[in-house]
């Protein structure tokens, strides 16, 4: 991001990183300044906060459509070893299930 400071509680942004390309910039930066306002007084670091944000803000959510073309992107960059397999929030996406969970989930243990 440029930015430069406009007034004591504003700031202009002359550029957007590409990586935030396509996001809700209202919404983003409405979020930054909330995540930022909840740890007043600790120590911070700012490029993983604004990393986590855009993480989060150009995330795929329940109901976006996909491509079949964009399906098996997301399917190759998810078990291609190079990505820990959380959302950008930290949570777990994918469980393993071993055989006494799937039988109890069809109720044959």
């Amino acid at each position: 991001f440029d930015m430069d400071e406009f007034s004591e509680n504003a700031v202009i942004i002359r550029s957007v990183p590409v990586l935030a390309a396509g996001i809700d910039m209202d919404g983003f930066f409405a979020d930054l300044v909330e995540s930022l306002k909840s740890e007043e007084g600790k120590a911070v670091n700012a490029r993983e906060r604004v990393a986590q944000r855009i993480a989060c803000h150009s995330a795929r959510r329940a109901g976006d459509g996909l491509s079949v073309q964009e399906i098996d992107l997301i399917i190759q960059r998810t078990f291609s070893g190079a990505h820990e397999l959380r959302c950008p929030h930290g949570r777990p996406f994918v469980y393993r299930l071993g055989r006494s969970d799937m039988e109890r989930m069809f109720k044959r243990s």
